[in-house]
């Protein structure tokens, strides 16, 4: 398995926006009772899919550890949103939950972030 150091940042993006189109998207709370997760969650279920965890439909809390190897990503999320200063929030959590945020904010964020790690790194 590989780790999060040496997997390209943007692929976790983009399978983090297939997670979320297909999952659905959630705010307050990681995971909700039909399976809907919220961004940082959808970041953790991408990472673990490309490091090769079989990820559940539903309850997908037991793979949490994965997200200390997601470090890194949110990491790069987090400088993104604070260099961003038409985006009031410093961290994913906060972005995810801002009254009048959409999933399709969340979904073209990620994709903004995907683009720029390309443009930077590759």
């Amino acid at each position: 398995m590989s780790s999060v150091s040496t997997v390209n940042i943007a692929d976790i993006l983009d399978q983090a926006v297939v997670e979320l189109e297909k999952r659905g998207w959630i705010k307050n709370t990681y995971e909700d009772e039909r399976g809907r997760v919220c961004a940082a969650q959808a970041v953790i279920i991408a990472a673990a899919i490309i490091n090769g965890v079989v990820v559940p439909e539903k309850n997908t809390r037991d793979i949490v550890s994965e997200g200390s190897r997601s470090a890194p990503i949110f990491d790069y999320i987090e400088g993104v949103l604070s260099s961003n200063s038409r985006i009031e929030a410093d961290t994913i959590a906060i972005y995810n939950d801002t009254p009048s945020r959409r999933k399709k904010d969340v979904v073209n964020f990620f994709r903004e972030c995907a683009a720029k790690w390309r443009e930077e790194y590759s």
